[in-house]
């Protein structure tokens, strides 16, 4: 499992700060989605999903407000 975010509009990753990558797996993959949550509040991240991504089942996301 992993918990990445997304910005919604061009449906990037966050890699680090300021960076953004376009593939999931080259994307900073946070412990927890706590963790990604107050990583967007903090950068003051807009337009942006929390997904949390597993192997074998499909994607979860979660907004982000």
């Amino acid at each position: 499992m992993r918990i990445v975010i997304q910005n919604i509009e061009n449906k990037s990753f966050w890699k680090a700060e300021s960076a953004w990558t376009p593939d999931p797996n080259e994307a900073h993959d946070f412990d927890t989605t706590t963790q990604a949550q107050k990583l967007c509040l903090n950068q003051q991240l807009a337009h942006v999903q929390i997904v949390v991504k597993f192997k074998k089942l499909a994607d979860i996301v979660l907004q982000v407000t």
